[in-house]
């Protein structure tokens, strides 16, 4: 039996990942996921009698159920934490779960979940990781966030959580180096003090500025989206610059990885909801999708893309004419 972390690549995933090892104490492995990979991940590297902590993965809306009774079968005979802060599947019941401990809620950072909830056993300075966390997914003016920052300067907190974000986003399958990252923030290390972290982050600030200049010269542009395909560099950037670029309501940057279409989506805030959008229409086209209402990342076959964009195009349409939105959702 051995304790096994599975959790986000992003500073939200990292900085929790960072709080439980602080809860823990013991050894450990951490194993980055995401919300498609998840029950893959979980065969392959947990096992019966494990502890599980799985942080800041989505449910995804094909595979969760699956998922969960996987989970609860492990749950039989060891411990099985799950906090998480994005929006459930659309038919999931919190309510109906047995032998996992579901600590969820929307509009809060994982990280601000996973410190509320050990708050009592974890040292001061677990408060600076969590604010670092929360930074890092626009979840930071929450009641209980507003009070830890009582305890650190802001301005100090966002120079470190932003050192920590870039460096990050500069590293994104670097596993080994995120691992290492989490053991220095453990060990009291500001991310400042991270060289090799300085590095990548002014790397990345360096490299995300000539995207952005990029982008004005390979946008496609549709009735309420604009897309940009292999934008050469971070996707979540890319799509927050297209909404600005293009003045439209969603942008979307894809990348082709064999045979699939990875995207991440941004939405401007009060227009859609892009987790309600995607989780209806990604598995018509034999994809999944989902994430938060202005923040979501979606896969397709590559060969239906067009197809997906077109339908996305239209749903955003709707959704922005449609007050009742959710009366278009089967049952």
């Amino acid at each position: 039996m051995s304790i096994k972390i599975f959790t986000h690549g992003d500073v939200d995933g990292v900085a929790s990942a960072a709080l439980i090892s602080m809860y823990i104490k013991k050894d450990y492995e951490i194993i980055f996921t995401h919300p498609h990979g998840l029950l893959k991940d979980l065969k392959e590297f947990s096992s019966v009698g494990d502890t599980l902590y799985i942080l800041d993965i989505a449910l995804d809306e094909v595979s969760w159920p699956d998922t969960i009774k996987l989970l609860q079968k492990y749950g039989e005979r060891n411990k099985v934490m799950y906090f998480d802060h994005h929006p459930t599947p659309l038919r999931f019941m919190k309510t109906k779960l047995k032998n996992i401990a579901f600590i969820h809620e929307a509009g809060r950072s994982t990280s601000e979940l996973v410190h509320e909830y050990y708050r009592d056993k974890l040292p001061i300075e677990a408060g600076r990781i969590a604010l670092y966390g929360a930074i890092g997914d626009y979840s930071d003016e929450t009641p209980y966030m507003r009070r830890l920052y009582s305890y650190w300067d802001k301005r100090m907190i966002y120079f470190e959580s932003g050192i920590l974000s870039q460096g990050l986003e500069a590293s994104r399958r670097m596993y080994d180096f995120k691992r290492s990252i989490i053991e220095k923030l453990v060990s009291g290390y500001l991310p400042s003090d991270i060289t090799e972290l300085i590095e990548r982050a002014i790397e990345m600030s360096r490299r995300e500025e000539e995207m952005r200049k990029r982008l004005k010269n390979k946008i496609h542009i549709l009735n309420n989206l604009a897309y940009v395909i292999d934008p050469e560099g971070s996707l979540g950037r890319a799509a927050t610059y297209l909404i600005g670029l293009s003045g439209r309501s969603v942008g979307i940057a894809i990348e082709r990885r064999g045979d699939i279409a990875i995207m991440s989506l941004r939405a401007r805030r009060g227009d859609v909801d892009l987790n309600i959008i995607l989780r209806k229409i990604a598995p018509e086209l034999n994809g999944s999708g989902g994430g938060h209402p202005f923040a979501s990342g979606c896969r397709v076959p590559f060969n239906r893309l067009n197809e997906f964009l077109r339908k996305l195009d239209s749903e955003i349409g709707r959704y922005i004419q449609a007050t009742r939105y959710p009366l278009h959702i089967s049952p």
